[in-house]
């Protein structure tokens, strides 16, 4: 099941996360996938797991249409 990746980040941010949505990288936005590009060059291996369980819960409130 996608999600609305542009969406997903602005709810991130929100959070102190900060991806950039896969999508904005497409030049023809009609094939654009969806997905999340992350960096982790400067985040410890702990924030890093925290970080994926918000963007985890975030993804599923998105696909349960409460986000």
């Amino acid at each position: 099941m996608g999600f609305d990746d542009v969406a997903l980040v602005r709810l991130a941010h929100a959070h102190q996360i900060a991806p950039s949505a896969l999508s904005s990288f497409y030049l023809n936005r009609q094939h654009a996938r969806t997905g999340l590009v992350l960096g982790y060059g400067n985040t410890s291996a702990s924030q890093f797991a925290t970080a994926i369980r918000t963007l985890q819960r975030l993804i599923e409130q998105l696909q349960n249409g409460s986000g």
